[in-house]
């Protein structure tokens, strides 16, 4: 039977002797004081989110933020779902490849109904945060023998005070509920080994497969946390299930087998093709007599995979149930509601090529001529002491909790390993990353607290039990109140993060759409195009205004348009528009910015002037360094 998920004895896990006092497996304190401190979470939640309800323009700060991608995304299925245009609905999905689709559909279940207004689409963040608050206070409670309610209202403080979780608690980006997310996997792991019920298995399931629908790279992170984890929770046990698999008449027959199978070999020659694409950039085959040109492997690795898919279903049939019995129950929970979803969603097409690619070297736009081992480990440092930590000292009381967490491990409950691990490949891979952003820490850094919390809880137990047994549990009292009294004053204050958040002090882009949105109320199909690429603002400001998606925010090879008139006049010849915004952003002004798809438009103001189709109805000039003229097309006769 295979060891994964199953609880070993604790004489196997536990030292003879524990300097802190065992209390049993199931007494996680009163049973009102979770519901009581997610309620506190949704609290202050609901006044954070009342803030914003006031300032939510001061949210829309920079042209090129992928916040207007992600609300673009779910407004549309929510439109599209609005009026029953289905066909438009697959292809919006459809589109969704490299972020996954769980936040667009989040934030579209909330707009059908109570839309479209910018001002709901950060409900899933705020979601996602209190989902953190509330995990972070429930993981040490699983972990810490005596102290864990107090280990976990601290751990839950120091996710709640956070700027940077606040601010993006507050924001259409993918990191708050990333970081929920990643919380609750971790505890309902700890659920699942130290229960060993179906139920918690099946929620574990469910909850990574939201993570993996997500957002890949933080799917990655825990997967990789709870897979060591369990590992070396647990060696023996592997080692002796690996060499029951590695018996003849088990894997090497099975292996055999598969090397008959067509299906098998049909996979391997399209892999095999979709290899020689991204190494080469592929070129033009000749297949089958006819002439092929291949320049991305998308579509042989789907077809590989199909194959792949197909060839386990058979397997499934003919052995694979028979099987699955063998497990535990709570490990064909989790394949089910995991594996399954994972498996399905390989079905549609380019999913499977843009996760290799999203998780490979490739996806990286901070080229460095090398690598120095954990490079980001400074830049992630004042990071947390800009935007996570920002009391004085708090990078040395981080650093000194989790160190005592750390130490703490040995006497912890099953399944803290992953725990730890979790945090550590996640310093790791994201100090190790080509890129370096603030944000990256974001899923991953809330653990930092939850291993401090319980180290901090746990010394300040065991020093306190040499002179007093009675003490344990005043000392836990006493560590949080003093850190609650010094760090509680900076929930007074907005939140703030380097790439998420509300921020005052800088211009919003809003002013550009809110002084064209209002004239486009007449025009059925208009086109709105700009030299500095930002489509996805331009499209969710003038879908939210008027309630329909009948319009253009790009025109297709525009860069062509740069430079020479010609291409601008055959569009202005033989498109469906009847309404035409050209916004010019001068070079070096307040909205300008730095983009390889900018494109100079005085050709097409040229081609503009040539003709007599298209009328100048209007024409603004704003002081921060914006042209905007509104074109619409004669009607005939």
């Amino acid at each position: 039977m295979s060891p994964m998920l199953m609880e070993e004895p604790v004489s196997q896990i536990q030292p003879a002797s524990t300097p802190v006092p065992v209390q049993p497996a199931n007494d996680l304190g009163p049973r009102w004081l979770a519901p009581m401190v997610l309620l506190g979470a949704i609290t202050i939640a609901a006044l954070v989110y009342a803030f914003f309800w006031q300032h939510s323009l001061d949210l829309w700060w920079w042209m090129g933020h992928d916040r207007h991608t992600h609300y673009m995304n779910g407004l549309n299925l929510a439109l599209d779902l609005r009026t029953g245009d289905f066909a438009r609905l697959l292809h919006d999905f459809d589109r969704m490849r490299v972020w996954g689709p769980l936040h667009p559909v989040l934030v579209a279940l909330i707009q059908l109904p109570f839309g479209p207004d910018h001002r709901l689409a950060v409900l899933p963040s705020l979601f996602g945060w209190v989902l953190a608050i509330w995990c972070a206070y429930l993981i040490p409670r699983r972990l810490l023998p005596a102290g864990g309610n107090a280990a976990g209202l601290l751990a839950a403080f120091f996710v709640a005070v956070s700027p940077a979780h606040r601010a993006y608690a507050t924001d259409v980006m993918y990191e708050s509920l990333g970081a929920g997310l990643s919380l609750a996997a971790l505890y309902l792991y700890l659920v699942v080994i130290q229960d060993q019920t179906r139920r918690a298995a099946i929620g574990l399931g469910v909850t990574l497969s939201a993570l993996f629908l997500h957002k890949y790279n933080y799917w990655i992170l825990v997967i990789l946390g709870l897979s060591a984890g369990e590992f070396l929770r647990q060696p023996a046990a592997w080692f002796g299930y690996a060499r029951s698999l590695l018996q003849r008449d088990r894997l090497p027959t099975w292996a055999l087998a598969e090397l008959k199978h067509p299906l098998n070999w049909i996979a391997l020659a399209l892999g095999a093709a979709a290899l020689v694409v991204v190494v080469t950039g592929g070129g033009v085959f000749e297949i089958a007599g006819r002439t092929v040109s291949i320049q991305e492997p998308h579509n042989l690795v789907h077809l590989a995979y199909i194959a792949v898919f197909i060839r386990l279903v058979l397997w499934w049939r003919s052995a694979g149930r028979e099987w699955s019995l063998t497990l535990p129950e709570t490990v064909r929970g989790l394949l089910l509601w995991h594996g399954g979803v994972i498996a399905v969603w390989f079905l549609m097409p380019k999913r499977l090529s843009y996760f290799l690619w999203y998780l490979g070297p490739n996806n990286n736009d901070q080229q460095r001529e090398s690598l120095p081992f954990m490079h980001g480990l400074p830049y992630y440092l004042e990071g947390l002491q800009a935007d996570y930590m920002t009391a004085s000292s708090g990078l040395y009381l981080l650093a000194g909790m989790v160190a005592l967490g750390l130490v703490a491990w040995r006497f912890l409950k099953p399944g803290a390993t992953a725990v730890m691990l979790f945090l550590l490949i996640g310093t790791y891979l994201t100090c190790q990353h080509p890129m370096l952003k603030n944000r990256f820490m974001h899923s991953w850094i809330a653990a930092a607290w939850v291993v401090g919390a319980i180290g901090l809880v746990w010394a300040a137990q065991l020093a306190v039990g040499w002179f007093s047994e009675r003490g344990r549990p005043w000392a836990s009292a006493i560590v949080c109140a003093v850190l609650i009294a010094w760090l509680g004053p900076e929930m007074l204050n907005p939140g703030h993060a380097q790439e998420g958040g509300l921020k005052t002090e800088l211009p919003s882009p809003l002013r550009i759409t809110d002084t064209y949105v209002a004239d486009l109320a007449d025009a059925k199909n208009p086109t709105i195009v700009s030299n500095v690429s930002t489509r996805f603002l331009w499209t969710w400001t003038f879908i939210e205004h008027h309630r329909h998606q009948n319009m253009a925010a790009e025109i297709k090879h525009f860069a062509r348009f740069g430079g020479d008139p010609e291409p601008a006049r055959n569009w202005l010849a033989t498109t469906r528009s009847d309404a035409l915004v050209l916004i010019d952003i001068a070079p070096g002004s307040t909205f300008d910015w730095k983009t390889k798809e900018y494109v100079d438009l005085t050709a097409f103001h040229q081609a503009l002037a040539e003709q007599s189709t298209w009328t100048l109805a209007r024409r603004w000039v704003l002081p921060e360094g914006v042209t905007i003229t509104l074109w619409k097309k004669n009607r005939p006769g």
